[in-house]
């Protein structure tokens, strides 16, 4: 099912999931774990002693971290935005 596949009870129950989740504990935690992932793996990138095969296992953890953030972001915006647009949709009626 997509966003746009939801109804409008669905839409409101995911957006206040999103809202409670966005200010629990639990995120800003693996917010935090994200971010020192990443620099972490940054900075073993930015290293010149790093060994070859581990720059290559970094770079692939640098490209999961980024998905994951990516992937929660692009969800969160397209929520925003179906909401925008059913509101947009109901002004109009």
């Amino acid at each position: 099912m997509t966003i746009r596949e939801c109804t409008d009870a669905d839409l409101a129950m995911l957006r206040v999931r999103a809202l409670e989740f966005q200010d629990s504990d639990l995120w800003k935690t693996m917010r935090a774990a994200i971010i020192a992932d990443r620099e972490r793996i940054l900075i073993d990138l930015a290293d010149r002693g790093t060994a070859a095969e581990h720059l290559k296992f970094a770079q692939g953890e640098l490209a999961q971290v980024n998905r994951d953030i990516i992937l929660v972001e692009r969800f969160l915006r397209g929520l925003a935005g179906e909401l925008q647009r059913r509101q947009r949709a109901s002004e109009r009626d």
